[in-house]
């Protein structure tokens, strides 16, 4: 038991003094083998290996090469411009063709770095330039952000799913619904806020119908990649993993023969990208599988558990304390890791409390996503920050109205777990 109680204050320790994430964990149970000295190394190595052996993990990669082959092919910009067709005759309109542009790229990418790295490089310019305020601008992109890894295809429910034996399939579709409430709260934000402040005007350029349809027609093809895939997946033609690869070879027809973007140094270049993003994510998945064996072996759970059930046995009042406790942990460390760690340690309380398995998959990704998006620490922001230079402080109040709209949505489904489970149930998961 000491050794399971000692593990994590050790991995946090190690990570504030600046270690990363892998390497804190890691050090944290190499230290404890060591300090303990009642369990062979080997046996570390055997569940390093044992963690990333695994058939589902390959659509990390591969999910991340058809991502990184669509944003530098050009997909992107057909996304914005069909999105602009949609809502590009209302006020403020380039603020909702954020919104949509990453919803629907969310269906594509799976990863919300992806996403605010791709739309906000493109949209926040425009949106400068047609009067919007900056830390508005960045707030809503990094917002919207948190939609691409809810909206299947999504990297982290590939391994919530993979790790604590849930399907992924339903996760996916349980992500859908959520992703598109997510997107209709920061809608209603920007509508009241753009009304209330007057940004944006009112597109007066008449696009003929022709025009519009021209635009749609040569969107069709970047739109039907998640039709694909999620057609795919749903019918059970075939599995997120293969679902994934058939991403990759969609991108690379799509480029070479559609778009006639695709090149070697641009295919190289994709190539590269994955493979250092994805081998960083496995490198977490390897170190937290020995983390999470000592602890288990430790029954440190079933100890937390029963101090939980001390306290309350409303599934509700563990669902706010679970909520809490994950939004804080977004904030602070990466999503795969705080799954990987966490998830054993915190989901089998709510299942004993009676909670649906797959409602609380959902929620628990639902959560660490926001915190990408979170100050002090939100991924996006930095990235918004860096695109726009603008220090930290103005975009965080940005962000505020946008990221409290969508933990609204996140309670919402929290005490309303059908927004989460109906529609799975339709596709009979």
């Amino acid at each position: 038991m000491s050794l399971g109680i000692a593990l994590v204050p050790l991995m946090f320790f190690f990570m504030f003094l600046g270690v990363n994430v892998a390497f804190g964990i890691g050090m944290a149970v190499v230290s404890g083998v060591v300090f303990w000295n009642e369990i062979p190394m080997m046996i570390i190595f055997q569940q390093y290996y044992q963690g990333i052996d695994s058939y589902a993990y390959l659509a990390i990669a591969l999910f991340m090469f058809g991502g990184a082959l669509m944003m530098e092919l050009g997909l992107v910009n057909d996304i914005v411009a069909f999105a602009r067709v949609l809502v590009g005759h209302l006020r403020a309109s380039l603020a909702y063709v954020n919104i949509v542009a990453n919803v629907f790229f969310a269906a594509i990418s799976g990863s919300a770095v992806a996403d605010m790295t791709a739309i906000g490089k493109m949209l926040i310019p425009k949106m400068d330039e047609e009067g919007y305020d900056t830390d508005f601008s960045v707030g809503l992109t990094a917002a919207a952000s948190v939609i691409g890894p809810i909206i299947p295809p999504s990297i982290p429910m590939v391994i919530y799913a993979s790790s604590m034996g849930m399907s992924v399939g339903a996760m996916f579709v349980g992500g859908v619904l959520p992703g598109i409430m997510l997107g209709v709260s920061l809608a209603i934000v920007s509508y009241v806020i753009c009304k209330k402040k007057g940004y944006g005007i009112v597109n007066t350029e008449k696009v003929s119908l022709g025009e519009k349809g021209k635009i749609v027609i040569k969107a069709l093809p970047a739109l039907m990649s998640p039709v694909i895939v999620l057609g795919g997946i749903f019918s059970g033609l075939f599995t997120p993993t293969e679902s994934a690869a058939i991403v990759c070879l969609y991108a690379l027809l799509l480029g070479g023969i559609y778009y006639k973007t695709l090149t070697v140094n641009n295919f190289l270049k994709c190539t590269l990208e994955a493979m250092v993003s994805s081998a960083a994510i496995y490198l977490i998945i390897g170190v937290s599988k020995p983390f999470s064996w000592l602890v288990a072996m430790t029954h440190l759970a079933d100890t937390i558990t029963m101090a939980v059930e001390s306290i309350t046995t409303s599934p509700y009042v563990y669902l706010l304390i679970l909520n809490i406790i994950l939004l804080i942990l977004g904030c602070l460390m990466e999503a795969s890791c705080c799954i990987l760690i966490f998830a054993p340690l915190l989901v089998p309380i709510a299942l004993d409390l009676g909670c649906n398995p797959l409602h609380i998959a959902v929620i628990f990704v639902l959560n660490l996503m926001m915190g990408v998006a979170t100050p002090p620490f939100g991924l996006s922001l930095f990235i918004g920050a860096n695109i726009t230079k603008r220090p930290m402080l103005a975009i965080f109040k940005g962000v505020i109205p946008f990221i409290t709209a969508e933990i609204i949505v996140l309670f919402i489904c929290t005490y309303v777990p059908l927004f989460v489970t109906g529609l799975p149930a339709l596709f009979g998961y």
